[in-house]
């Protein structure tokens, strides 16, 4: 088939405004691209160091306190201390709908306390939702997951950060798997000794409405731990018996 001259330039036009309407496609893509590369938040969970407390005036039954490094112990915060995690908006532009999951296995938890204490261990009783248990003087449950809402968190790579806090079930597991491996503690040292890990889901969308999702392991690591003593004159009503360290890890 020959074309006519008049055909081959509206050949040409039909060619040329194709490859235009191409080529404004693939900048609008290019633009959107660079956007979400400039203005791309990323969160991070810090990794954290934590003190054991035992408290001299207390009963024997109670739970020594966990808290984060620079804290003080506070019965009044029930046995969850002041453990907690910080997470921080490093990169670029608003994280907008934050939310953050906290899970863990508990069924574990219950069979490393009962290995320890065989009575303490059954005093725990865990389902797919909650932990229930009858010691320390009462009955109470928690749930084993928790989620909480941030909202938005802005970038700021020199933030402290939001404070998360652990569930008050794993805490109070902690807690006991500590007051049991008190008793059982050995002259050998905590090396090789270690909790279940917290498992942490953060989502957050950014600027552009696209979702993200980050799976975490925070591995709660026990660096040494004392064994009950009776409490000297002039001693503070809680004394630091052990400590440790949480490193998180990409799931």
């Amino acid at each position: 088939m020959i074309l006519s001259p008049v055909e081959w330039v509206q050949a040409v036009g039909t060619g040329a405004g194709f490859l235009t309407a191409l080529a404004a496609l693939f900048t609008v893509r290019q633009l959107r691209d660079q956007r979400r590369t400039q203005f791309k938040p990323d969160l991070v969970v810090d990794d954290t160091l934590f003190r054991v407390y035992a408290s001299g005036n207390a009963p024997e039954s109670t739970l020594p306190q966990v808290v984060v490094a620079g804290r003080m112990p506070d019965l009044n915060l029930l046995s969850r201390g002041s453990l907690f995690l910080r997470l921080r908006n490093v990169g670029i532009g608003t994280a907008k709908d934050t939310g953050i999951t906290l899970t863990f296995d508990a069924q574990a938890f219950a069979e490393q306390i009962a290995a320890l204490d065989p009575e303490l261990g059954k005093s725990f009783e865990t389902s797919k939702r909650l932990v229930l248990t009858d010691n320390d003087g009462g009955t109470w449950g928690a749930v084993r997951e928790e989620t909480v809402r941030l909202g938005a968190l802005a970038a700021d790579a020199t933030s402290p950060g939001a404070e998360v806090h652990f569930p008050f079930a794993y805490v109070r597991m902690f807690a006991t798997c500590l007051m049991a491996l008190r008793s059982a503690l050995a002259p050998a040292s905590t090396e090789d000794w270690a909790v279940p890990p917290l498992e942490i889901t953060v989502t957050y969308r950014d600027l552009e409405d696209v979702i993200h999702r980050k799976r975490l392991l925070a591995h709660v690591e026990l660096s040494h731990l004392m064994g009950p003593r009776e409490r000297r004159e002039g001693e503070p009503e809680w004394s630091e018996i052990g400590g440790g360290g949480i490193e998180v890890r990409d799931a």
